[in-house]
């Protein structure tokens, strides 16, 4: 929605600021000069519109919505040391730029302390690991991770949040308190910029539904500011690569102008299609009742004439469960650029799973194959995993955490959908790897059980084992992304 000539805004006072003091971080443009977009000035415009009469801004609180590659970590960068040292700044400027996570908060936090270290901003602003503090005056802009469980936001006079969907859970009320705190500060605002979320996204949906009834006149709030880019919902990625430009373009208006066409094309031949559509498209998605496959995926990969040979070196997972579940064991070998896999599975007599079979079954592994590695999660299986490792069986952990699961989750599935997986056709195999659902977390998505909680023991055992085989092969395939399972 473009800014009305009769808006009164410090928008372009901001913009001519910017481009004169901040520089570009990492990428391709490191240390030039700060180039706005037409689409970054337009919200600028939006953001800073202020009373004629009293001079103080209209909007406290506003939600940037754009899709993944428009650039919008830095552009908030360049927005909080704007008011931290540009000519609106208050008397001592305190101003958190936080993320859910810490890894996310530091991409924000070091963006702009690249702009200060980089460009004409350094003699007037000095950095430090977690703030920026101006010279000869109190103000300083610092580093919160809502991973941490902070709520010290003092008295903030802007409070910058980065991808909003990953707040979650107790991370929401973080982001409550420090908002909330913004009322003690005169023209004190709340920035927050995210993709869309998914079904526990509560915080962005909620202020997301709120802007809606803003934008259609069902709740009077100038105050409040909802800029959201995103694809029409009745386009259908699966009609062509002219429709899923048409969406990327209305969903980020940077995506011609950064050249990300291309990649994005790539990306949805590589991805499911849900997360896509909420990386690419910026759409509200809900994943509880998808799979994480595609149709039919799975049996294409079936291939009961490649055999695995004695002696070979092989590769072994292990999902391991202490009662009310299945355990599954999956072992594998590269042959002809392909992961052929075979499975295992053992279910509970009564609460609990036989653990001596268990081990035998990976001891016989040991006598046949030349094993590489067995990766296993040690909550379940350390006081197994020591004994075996006393008698020579090379034991390794791999504990189930978002930072593994989420890139090994990845890459499953596009080994299964460009077809380097091949499996003989395991019944339990097959129902497990169809049945898990993907779940959000963090800057991607993992595998979970779902609302149906079917099991999935295999599914999580062939995750690991293909992140495993592919990171330990000497020479691990290239599968083209674009020969994929349709």
């Amino acid at each position: 929605m473009p800014t009305k000539t009769t808006d009164h805004t410090y928008g372009p006072l901001a913009a001519a600021w910017i481009e004169a003091n901040c520089v570009h971080g990492e990428g391709d443009r490191f240390g030039q000069p700060f180039k706005l977009t037409a689409d970054q000035r337009r919200f600028l415009d939006r953001l800073l519109r202020y009373d004629p009469k009293t001079k103080r801004l209209i909007v406290r609180r506003a939600l940037l919505g754009r899709a993944k590659g428009w650039g919008k970590t830095e552009f908030v960068a360049a927005i909080a040391l704007f008011f931290l040292a540009g000519p609106l700044a208050p008397t001592a400027p305190n101003i958190p730029i936080a993320a859910a996570s810490f890894e996310q908060a530091d991409l924000l936090f070091g963006s702009a302390k690249v702009m200060v270290n980089e460009g004409p901003l350094k003699p007037f602003v000095e950095t430090f690991d977690t703030e920026v503090m101006l010279r000869g005056a109190p103000g300083r802009a610092f580093r919160v991770a809502a991973a941490a469980g902070t709520n010290d936001g003092g008295r903030p006079t802007l409070f910058c949040a980065d991808e909003l969907h990953e707040w979650i859970g107790n991370k929401a009320r973080v982001f409550l308190v420090i908002s909330n705190s913004i009322a003690k500060r005169r023209d004190g605002l709340v920035l927050a910029i995210s993709t869309a979320g998914s079904d526990d996204s509560e915080l962005l949906r909620g202020l997301y539904d709120y802007g809606k009834r803003v934008e259609a006149g069902e709740v009077d709030d100038p105050a409040f500011l909802l800029d959201w880019a995103e694809a029409d919902p009745a386009l259908d990625p699966n009609e062509g690569p002219g429709v899923r430009r048409q969406m990327a373009t209305e969903a980020n208006p940077h995506a011609e102008e950064f050249e990300l066409l291309d990649h994005i094309e790539r990306r949805w031949h590589e991805i499911p299609e849900h997360e896509w559509r909420r990386y690419f498209a910026n759409q509200w998605v809900s994943i509880a009742a998808e799979s994480w496959l595609p149709a039919g995926a799975m049996a294409s990969c079936e291939d009961d004439e490649l055999e695995l040979v004695d002696g070979a070196k092989t590769w072994v997972t292990v999902d391991f469960a202490l009662k009310h579940d299945t355990v599954a064991v999956e072992w594998a070998q590269w042959h002809g650029g392909r992961l052929v896999v075979r499975h295992r599975g053992w279910a509970p007599s009564g609460d609990t799973v036989d653990v001596g079979s268990v081990e035998a079954h990976l001891r016989d592994l040991h006598r046949r194959f030349d094993l590489v590695e067995i990766a296993y999660d040690p909550a379940y299986f350390q006081r197994s995993a020591e004994a075996l490792a006393d008698d020579g069986l090379p034991m390794v952990e791999y504990p189930q955490s978002a930072a593994r699961m989420v890139p090994a989750s990845q890459t499953a599935y596009e080994m299964i959908c460009t077809g380097v997986v091949a499996h003989d056709g395991s019944p339990m195999l097959v129902e497990q790897v169809n049945a898990a659902t993907p779940r959000q977390a963090g800057e991607g998505w993992r595998l979970s059980k779902g609302k149906a909680k079917r099991k999935i023991d295999a599914a999580i055992a062939l995750v690991m084992l293909c992140d495993r085989a592919s990171a330990r092969n000497d020479q691990p395939p290239e599968p083209d992304p674009f020969v994929i399972f349709a």
